[in-house]
């Protein structure tokens, strides 16, 4: 959906997707910022999935051995899937960069700072939310989270997951038009330059 929502876009010159770029770049860290702090204030540390893993049905401890050594296969096949279009699209975003090696710090301190923050907070909410809802399972998923909050809570917590779903839904464009609408319109301007071109 989101996909052929942005394709229209393709059209429209990519500096002009900085602004709300940014906006949605700061509504999606203060919710996930504060979706952290109400799990680590409600639950008062950081849940049972990091202190006592095994009262949890349905998680193994993994002491070593062959399931570890697949488990961080997997981790790292997972999360070199998950970015794998956006390594593939990389030099339709730096093309835009101010000086040629612009891109190096974000590249080398940014990406994998706030990949690892981010993987962190969803470790420690979804630890938190096992002991919040016990018969919801480990939700990893925030759609899941939210879903589960909205059924459990009162009118604030609907409140607060439909302006927590309004910022996930913002950070899904942030995520597609630069994947879809961005690169495809380079792609594009490759491809019928006489119709579409970019202007430096």
């Amino acid at each position: 959906i989101f996909a052929a929502l942005s394709l229209p876009l393709i059209l429209v010159p990519p500096e002009h997707f900085r602004k709300p770029f940014l906006v949605g770049s700061i509504v999606i860290t203060i919710t996930t910022f504060s979706i952290f702090v109400w799990a680590v204030a409600k639950e008062g540390g950081s849940g049972p999935l990091l202190s006592r893993p095994s009262e949890l049905s349905g998680v193994q401890p993994l002491t070593g051995g062959a399931k570890l050594g697949w488990a961080m296969a997997y981790g790292i096949s997972s999360t070199i899937g998950g970015i794998c279009a956006g390594i593939l699209n990389q030099s339709d975003y730096t093309r835009f960069a101010s000086y040629p090696r612009a891109q190096i710090v974000s590249q080398l301190v940014i990406v994998p700072v706030s990949s690892i923050t981010i993987a962190l907070f969803g470790v420690i909410v979804t630890s938190c939310a096992a002991d919040f809802y016990p018969d919801e399972g480990l939700l990893w998923a925030p759609y899941d989270l939210l879903r589960a909050i909205q059924t459990h809570g009162g009118p604030g917590a609907r409140a607060a997951c439909f302006f927590a779903g309004c910022a996930f839904v913002l950070s899904q464009f942030g995520i597609n038009i630069p994947g879809n609408a961005v690169s495809g319109g380079i792609d594009m301007s490759g491809l019928l330059p006489k119709y579409i071109n970019i202007r430096r």
